[in-house]
């Protein structure tokens, strides 16, 4: 049972995989939304981070685990024909990582001080 909380990291990688092994994105993009690379894949790794949060709660895990997924899909796309290894590509792929960290630690502060205050007030 452990094991199935992995599925929505894996659903995400593997979507993550199927774009990155494509030599155009064209014809997945009609409407050139992908023109937007970097923020493309800032919201992919986000969301990978999200994903992978769900089964790892260890923020610092999960943030290594998603640049490291992040570095060997950049890897993976230097085969890929039309495609290349871009390390700016990688950076905005653990800046969407590290938002998500900072979001969950804000999140966790935010409820902290709240049940903390509502144990004062309460007393």
């Amino acid at each position: 049972m452990k094991y199935l909380k992995w599925l929505p990291a894996l659903a995400v990688a593997g979507l993550i995989f199927f774009f990155s092994s494509q030599p155009k994105l064209d014809k997945f993009d009609p409407m050139g939304v992908l023109t937007w690379d970097k923020a493309v894949h800032f919201i992919a790794y986000f969301t990978l981070a999200a994903a992978v949060f769900v089964a790892e709660r260890h923020r610092g895990k999960v943030f290594g685990i998603t640049a490291l997924y992040g570095l060997t899909d950049e890897i993976h796309q230097s085969f890929v024909p039309g495609r290349s290894c871009d390390l700016l590509d990688l950076a905005a792929d653990c800046c969407g990582a590290a938002l998500l960290i900072i979001t969950i630690h804000l999140w966790r502060l935010t409820n902290e001080r709240r049940k903390k205050g509502t144990k004062d007030s309460g007393a």
